[in-house]
């Protein structure tokens, strides 16, 4: 339970932990924790001969099959703000086919 509650408040967004102090350094007491445990070993692990052979390996095999086609939006609308400004909205077109969106 404390790990799940650890992760959980690791894992709040900006907007949220702002919102009280105690969160706010509480969470990033723990990060820091974190960073300064893993930190080090996911650097070697990552950074290591075997890593990089494993990582060319699967960037040949998979050839980009697994990357969804680019799509256009299908809705955009404009707004002047001023004579340098202007906003957009749009709304994004979800891919197809593809169970990792």
């Amino acid at each position: 339970t404390f790990v799940t509650g650890a992760v959980a408040l690791m894992l709040l967004p900006d907007a949220v932990a702002m919102q009280s102090e105690a969160v706010w350094e509480t969470r990033e007491s723990l990060r820091q924790s974190v960073r300064s445990t893993f930190g080090p070993l996911l650097s070697a692990l990552f950074t290591g001969s075997f890593a990089q052979l494993a990582m060319a390996c699967v960037r040949r095999c998979v050839c980009g099959r697994l990357a969804s086609p680019c799509r256009a939006p299908h809705s955009l609308k404009a707004q002047a703000i001023g004579s340098t400004e202007l906003v957009l909205w749009w709304t994004p077109s979800q891919p197809k086919g593809n169970p990792f969106h």
